[in-house]
């Protein structure tokens, strides 16, 4: 586990606290998880910040009070909550989040510049072939006469490739699973199924338009990360599904911390739901597949949504 400790810090009213303070306050954002929870008692926490628990404790009523002079107007300057089982380090998610997003940003940018340089050398090599090559009559000649060699190597060659079983996967496909794994901090495959949900939403034009805008906000969800009671988080199957990118940006996640306690009745409701919304999801994917006719109308989930058509 690591934190991101901002320079701007030496110019923060923090700053001028004691210097048990600041100890303990860097000390919280080393413990702290992805969600700034810190779970440590008052005695382990003097420990780890190598302080006495009378200075631990008068560190924590500062961080704890308002802080007129704080630059986040936000929770009136306080700094640090205490909850059942620890500390949470107000306004974590949004430092995090900020670094993240430069840093998303900055992936994009040396991903395009790199991915025009590709298709300006790939154009640049096509000339100089048609330059140097035969001229048309000649060239047309001399294919007419290899063209029987040509396909014996090809088979060759595809026989050699399918021994290797090699998958490979557009740019675009990639560059997207990268920066959805540099957002939630995962390591996803590209599977078949992942291949074809992203090939149809890349048909979606408000898609294509709004994924990286969906990231960046999702990036900024607890619930999305693991802040829930299930300790759920997503990953790249659940993102490419046609409502999620939607959702997200609607605001679905933002405020859904799903940190309560949920009685054994009401987290068996809870998974009910999750599991019915899921078979809609299913049947909603291929409703849309039999209508483009990629779909089979005798499955059960198309005909939770189709009863004729086929």
């Amino acid at each position: 586990m690591f934190a991101k400790l901002f320079s701007s810090i030496t110019e923060s009213s923090l700053w001028s606290e004691p210097k048990e303070v600041r100890l303990l306050f860097v000390t919280m954002l080393a413990k702290a998880d992805q969600a700034g929870f810190v779970e440590a008692s008052i005695p382990g926490l003097a420990r780890v910040a190598n302080l006495t628990i009378q200075e631990t404790e008068a560190g924590l009523e500062c961080l704890q009070s308002p802080d007129t002079y704080s630059k986040n107007p936000d929770n009136a300057g306080r700094r640090v909550l205490t909850v059942p089982g620890g500390f949470v380090l107000l306004n974590y998610e949004d430092y995090r989040s900020r670094r993240s997003t430069e840093e998303r940003r900055e992936y994009m940018r040396e991903y395009m510049k790199d991915y025009r340089k590709q298709n300006v050398n790939k154009s640049k090599q096509s000339l100089t072939k048609v330059k140097l090559g035969k001229p048309p009559l000649s060239q047309a000649e001399t294919e007419t006469e290899t063209e029987t060699e040509t396909e014996t190597e090809a088979i060759s060659s595809n026989e050699a490739s399918a021994s290797v079983a090699v998958a490979t996967h557009p740019q675009w496909q990639q560059s997207i699973r990268d920066f959805f794994d540099t957002t939630f901090g995962t390591k996803s495959r590209i599977t078949r199924k992942r291949q074809t949900a992203l090939n149809a939403r890349w048909k979606d034009q408000w898609w294509k338009d709004n994924w990286q805008a969906a990231l960046d906000r999702g990036g900024q969800s607890a619930f999305l990360r693991g802040v829930n009671n299930r300790g759920w988080i997503i990953d790249f199957e659940f993102f490419l599904k046609p409502d999620t990118a939607t959702k997200i940006l609607e605001g679905k996640y933002d405020e859904r911390q799903g940190t309560e306690k949920l009685s054994a009745a009401q987290a068996r409701e809870q998974r009910n739901a999750d599991s019915f919304q899921w078979i809609i999801d299913g049947a909603a994917e291929e409703a849309r597949r039999i209508a483009d006719g990629n779909g089979d109308c005798s499955s059960t989930a198309a005909n939770v949504l189709i009863e004729d058509g086929c």
